[in-house]
């Protein structure tokens, strides 16, 4: 989804690196991967008897370090805030932004990762690759936005916002929600032109067929509204096929 940067592994050892010992090093990684699924469930088992996170692991990962405990990296990027939870209808588009985002190695990159209120993920062991996401841009004084146009379903929206410094350091998310409610729905129409006579007309109406097939397909997997194709002819226009 991002690299690799938005992974129980990555901030755990970039804690880790940054000095903290295995027990704190655990707990904010596994905070920071709620936000994007909730179907991974990272363990640690420090007492070797099968059995994951138990009290006994954590107390035993306290004061454990990997290395000699000292920072080698800078602190991750410190996001103050982010637009409040929304509630839009009749539209499909809302504004995010990110607020006071600080970091002393400069921010290399901000952006949020959108979990669809119809988003399933198929196994636990499965990475996050699919969610969407949109980069927020700089707005000056520490603020970053965008307008975000593709709530086309009708639902709550999850958003994690992460920032990123120059050393490849990540945050840990600040969250949020979009509740949408009768959202638009777009529509996508293919028109062919031209006469039936025409050597070249089987040609066009193959590839409008197969830019239909592929449209079709995208927009079931989207959840999205189905699509028309329509003929136009010296005779007029008519529809060709659709939904």
């Amino acid at each position: 989804m991002t690299q690799g940067s938005i992974s129980f592994s990555n901030y755990f050892w970039t804690h880790i690196f940054n000095g903290l010992d295995i027990r704190d090093a655990f707990d904010l990684s596994d905070r920071a991967m709620g936000s994007p699924t909730e179907f991974q469930h990272p363990l640690a088992d420090a007492n070797g008897n099968g059995v994951g996170n138990e009290p006994e692991d954590m107390s035993l990962c306290r004061n454990i370090y990997i290395g000699n405990g000292t920072v080698i990296q800078g602190n991750a990027p410190v996001i103050g805030s982010m637009s409040p939870d929304q509630l839009v209808s009749g539209t499909s588009s809302a504004l995010l932004h990110a607020s006071e985002v600080t970091d002393d190695d400069g921010i290399a990159r901000v952006w949020a990762v959108i979990r669809p209120p119809n988003y399933h993920q198929e196994s636990s062991d499965s990475p996050v690759q699919e969610l969407p996401q949109t980069d927020l841009m700089p707005a000056g004084g520490g603020r970053y936005e965008n307008t975000y146009d593709e709530f086309n379903t009708a639902g709550t929206y999850r958003i994690a916002v992460y920032a990123r410094d120059r050393i490849g350091n990540t945050s840990v998310p600040k969250l949020t929600t979009v509740s949408v409610d009768n959202p638009l729905r777009r529509r996508t129409v293919i028109v062919i032109g031209g006469s039936r006579s025409d050597p070249v007309w089987p040609a066009l109406e193959k590839n409008a067929k197969a830019a239909y097939n592929a449209l079709t397909f995208t927009h079931q997997a989207r959840n999205r509204p189905p699509i028309w194709m329509t003929t136009a002819t010296a005779s007029g226009m008519r529809s060709r096929t659709g939904k």
